[in-house]
C-alpha cells in the first residue's frame, strides 16, 4: 500500500468565469510570473474519450509565497 503524505508545496487555484457566449471559458489561457518563472495554463474541454477536464485552474508554486503577476 502507497501512503501519499503530501509535502509543503504552495499552489493556487483559479476559476475563471466567462461572459454569456462562453461561460466555460474554454480556450481561455492563464499566465502566471513568479520571480523569473512563467507559467501557462489552458483551459480545454476534452482530455480522452467520455472526460472532460476540471475548468479551474490549479499551478504549482514550490516553496514560493508570492506571485508578481497573473494574466493571460
Amino acid at each position: 500500500m502507497y501512503q501519499n503524505s503530501g509535502n509543503s508545496n504552495n499552489w493556487i487555484k483559479i476559476k475563471l468565469i466567462g461572459e454569456t457566449s462562453n461561460r466555460s471559458v474554454i480556450g481561455a489561457k492563464v499566465k502566471i510570473t513568479k520571480g523569473t518563472k512563467t507559467q501557462y495554463r489552458y483551459i480545454s474541454s476534452l482530455t480522452d474519450f467520455n472526460r472532460q477536464n476540471e475548468l479551474t485552474v490549479i499551478i504549482g508554486l514550490g516553496l514560493s509565497t508570492i506571485i508578481d503577476e497573473i494574466g493571460k
